[in-house]
């Protein structure tokens, strides 16, 4: 898809053959290395946002180790990196989500900074939420216990394309399950802890 189509549909929606609305996410934009010189007026600014800067400004933290560590070790991309998605506030079914359950190789902070609402009836899907991401974080200490749900509950989890997922070689690294709120509650039920969860 070309970047003027992606740009446009985020603020006009792209409906699929059945009327509901396209999932689509663009990571890690711009793509190239350094942000501030492709897009310097939104790096400033980002850079402005963050809190904790003692630990999240590339240039003056004096708290984060990775950012002191020496020009010829192999460390952490730090960032930022933009991530611009297409979503819905609505569970619809398989494939209505833009990002899968993962595990990031290093502590992150997510800021929501814009969101595009799209037109109830163009889009023909009505929802009184409001908010542009979610994000579902799991303590590490659970980790075992969410791979073990996952594992015993394979077979209920499918792709977009509504097939069942057969080869998983990892349930967390392989990036191929989504917990639904039906599989949130499951968790809960079984388990006894809950996810934390933040709306922005």
């Amino acid at each position: 898809m070309h970047a003027s189509k992606f740009f446009k549909g985020y603020t006009q929606g792209i409906r699929q053959n059945d009327s509901q609305p396209k999932m689509f996410k663009l990571k890690d934009f711009p793509p190239k290395d350094n942000y501030e010189e492709v897009l310097p007026r939104h790096y400033d600014e980002f850079i402005c946002a963050l809190p904790l800067q003692e630990y999240t400004n590339p240039k003056t933290c004096v708290l984060n180790i990775a950012a002191k560590l020496p020009p010829n070790m192999n460390k952490p991309d730090l960032g930022p990196k933009s991530y611009i998605a297409y979503g819905n506030a609505q569970e619809l079914g398989s494939g209505n989500y833009v990002t899968y359950l993962h595990c990031d190789i290093a502590d992150a902070v997510n800021i929501l900074v814009h969101i595009a609402e799209v037109s109830v009836s163009n889009m023909g899907v009505e929802s009184e939420e409001t908010g542009g991401a979610l994000w579902d974080i799991f303590r590490r200490e659970d980790v075992k216990e969410l791979e073990k749900y996952l594992s015993n509950h394979r077979e209920e989890f499918q792709y977009p394309c509504s097939c069942h997922i057969d080869k998983v070689y990892n349930t967390i690294l392989d990036q191929t399950f989504y917990l639904t709120l039906e599989h949130k509650r499951k968790l809960k039920a079984e388990h006894g802890w809950y996810l934390i969860e933040m709306l922005s």
